[in-house]
């Protein structure tokens, strides 16, 4: 099965320009230094599991894990 690729991504000198900047920003937030150097290497037609693996990703989101976790239904079911 051939590697998936990321979604075609053009950018403008300016765009290209504002994502480097954030992807080397000292005081950039760490999320928003990770989207805009992903948004680089898809924009140089980087396999999309080249990207998830340069940045040790997976599919699962943090904080998506569903309603309920499974440890905090336990406890919320332990108190009543």
């Amino acid at each position: 099965m051939p590697a998936l690729r990321a979604v075609p991504v053009a950018l403008t000198a300016a765009e290209r320009k504002t994502l480097k900047k954030r992807a080397r920003g000292a005081k950039t937030a760490y999320r928003d230094r990770q989207r805009a150097q992903i948004v680089l290497l898809a924009a140089r037609r980087w396999p999309t599991a080249a990207i998830a693996a340069a940045w040790a990703l997976s599919r699962t989101r943090p904080g998506r894990a569903g309603r309920c976790a499974p440890v905090r239904a336990a406890a919320a079911d332990q108190r009543g």
